[in-house]
């Protein structure tokens, strides 16, 4: 028996920080509890995930057992297990069950087959070999700097941060590992620090499984059943689609932090709306409109020649209806355009609607602007809002029900001041991930040509001396640099996430690698599922311990997706850079989401 326990440790030893597992440290075991076989079973509360030689030789005679048998495979299915122990289905179940509630054994779905697989703990590895410091620093963040970065402990100091940290346990969790069954009762929260995690839902046919959406760094999930005074039952199943480190925070201590710390209930409640609002808009419509609103940061920037020709631009690249109006007070259009005052609406020969159309003269203007809105997205699959004053009391509204807004203003230092202050307030109130906000500088005067331009605008229109009027507009006449302003803007509407593979030059740690053939591989791929992508150039330089210190070029391959085609497609992007990683005998690699990075 000694032979085989050395055996083992040796086998528990070696797999401890495997080669693409960042593990969690060593933890204090803690108190032993008596088992009615005699073994013990260390305490788990806030213990690190997985098993170490020492708490194996304290398990329960059958815990061991299938410990000992499984450790020496990748994963086994239940009936591999039994077929191999000879335990009875009752027996092994409740054996494996126990495994699991003392995170020494992780569940895993893979081609609909459930696996199970021992989940070893060891000490942290600094990081992957072949993986650039700069990348490294982006994804290995202790546990206080993450939580900064989570919206529920917005507006906590560090000291309260890290109380709260101590309180949390950690859990990892390999690609295809079960991390919540829907039907299982969970009292804790999962903040996702690292990886990608699918929430699904099983069907009563075997074959079927609805992916509803994806989590990310920064996301939490358990927040419903957390809230339930009796607690709830899962409505749906958490798995991990890469590597996944989540931190964990039990029901008690949310509740408890949540009295100590009134902001963070304040800071789920608002996360809660905006989840319900979001599925509110998407009941409501009849379609799915794209709204986009153009706002003028002071008067005479160019709203309205801004907003017109991104009307006509939308028109014309996706085939679709499109219409261009004015909040609150739409008629001056009529004047602007030269066309009749007493008209609701006006096609525009460019091939958009000009919608000019006034309900109910005596109530609010924000109530009559609200009216016009949904007339808009009831009828129209493009809508171009211009809103020509950044301080009217629509913008809260409007920058909620919107899919990217456009901040228009002059070259003067005041109202470029004036509108990253704006932006900076619109983004408390937008999702960042299904809004997006773009920055235009408009020389709309001589005297405004030769004034440098703020630094990161996305766009600087250049004076021009003989600009189209409005009712003259084409997409022959658009000055060249609103086209392509317009151009880009249209392409944008609706992708707000962002999704980038980083693809290195080398392979074995430093020898050099043509990926040219990877990189067009990937452009095409990327393409393929997202309507387009881009390739830029990076350099990274690390350490390794072998070849010292290492520089390469990365490539990285980006594409814009709306949500939809994001939560559609996530996984097979996902697959395909597991099959390039060992294509290219990398031991990770880099894939970013919405400036989110993670390693596969």
């Amino acid at each position: 028996m000694g032979d085989r326990k050395s055996d083992l440790l040796g086998k528990l030893t070696g797999a401890i920080g495997g080669p693409d597992e960042k593990k969690a440290p060593e933890a204090d075991t803690g108190s032993s509890q008596e088992k009615p076989d005699g073994g013990t079973q260390p305490s788990r509360e806030n213990a690190g995930t997985g098993l170490n030689a020492l708490e194996l030789l304290n398990l329960p005679t059958d815990q061991r057992k299938v410990i000992t048998w499984l450790s020496r495979k990748k994963q086994a299915t239940f009936a591999e297990i039994e077929k191999a122990l000879g335990q009875t289905p009752e027996a092994l179940q409740a054996t494996l069950r126990a495994l699991q509630q003392a995170n020494y054994v992780n569940e895993a779905l893979v081609d609909r087959d459930l696996y199970y697989r021992v989940v070893f703990r060891g000490s942290v590895r600094r990081k992957a070999t072949g993986i650039s410091e700069a990348l490294w620093t982006r994804v290995d963040l202790d546990h206080v700097t993450f939580l900064k970065q989570v919206s529920l402990f917005n507006g906590l100091s560090e000291d309260e941060i890290r109380a709260i940290a101590n309180t949390m346990g950690e859990h990892h969790y390999a690609r295809d590992e079960v991390m919540l069954w829907q039907g299982d009762v969970s009292d804790q929260m999962f903040f996702i620090k690292s990886g990608v995690v699918g929430i699904s839902r099983f069907t009563s046919a075997k074959e079927q499984k609805t992916t509803l959406s994806y989590l990310k760094p920064g996301d939490f999930l358990g927040e419903y059943n957390v809230l339930l005074v009796q607690g709830g039952a899962a409505s749906a199943t958490v798995t991990a689609l890469s590597s996944v480190t989540a931190l964990t925070l039990k029901k008690a201590d949310f509740l408890e932090l949540t009295h100590r710390h009134p902001t963070i209930a304040l800071e789920l409640a608002r996360e809660l709306v905006h989840r319900l609002v979001a599925q509110n808009m998407r009941l409501g419509s009849a379609h799915d409109a794209r709204v986009s609103l153009v706002v003028g940061v002071g008067p005479g920037v160019g709203c309205t020649s801004i907003g017109s020709m991104l009307a006509m631009t939308l028109a014309h690249v996706t085939g679709k209806s499109a219409a261009y109006t004015e909040l609150p007070n739409s008629d001056r259009l009529a004047r602007l355009f030269n066309v009749a005052t007493n008209i609701e609406t006006h096609r525009m020969d460019s091939g958009f609607d000009l919608v000019i159309k006034q309900d109910s003269p005596g109530l609010p203007s924000t109530v009559r602007a609200t009216m016009a809105y949904d007339y808009l997205v009831q009828n129209y699959e493009n809508v171009v809002v211009g809103l020509r004053d950044h301080d009217s009391e629509l913008l809260d509204y409007l920058a909620e029900q919107t899919d990217q807004i456009v901040l228009v203003t002059s070259p003067n230092a005041e109202r470029t001041d004036t509108m990253r202050k704006l932006e900076t307030k619109l983004r408390a109130i937008i999702h960042p991930e299904k809004v997006i906000v773009f920055e235009a500088i408009n020389r709309v005067s001589a005297d405004q040509k030769d004034i440098p331009a703020p630094a990161k605008v996305e766009f600087d229109l250049p004076y021009v001396k003989n600009m189209p009027g409005l009712a003259q507009q084409t997409l022959q006449a658009r000055p060249d640099a609103l086209a392509q302003m317009t151009n880009i803007v249209a392409d944008r509407l609706g992708r707000a996430n962002s999704i980038s593979v980083y693809i290195p030059s080398t392979v074995d740690v430093n020898t050099p690698i043509d990926t040219q053939p990877y990189v067009e591989k990937t452009l095409d791929f990327m393409g393929d599922k997202f309507g387009g992508a881009t390739l830029s150039k990076a350099r990274g330089v690390w350490n390794s311990a072998d070849a010292g210190l290492v520089g390469e070029d990365i490539t990285i391959v980006r594409s814009y997706a709306t949500q939809s085609d994001l939560d559609q497609n996530l996984q097979s992007v996902l697959d395909y850079v597991e099959a390039l990683k060992s294509e290219l005998r990398q031991e990770a690699m880099a894939v970013e989401i919405n400036q989110k990075l993670m390693l596969i």
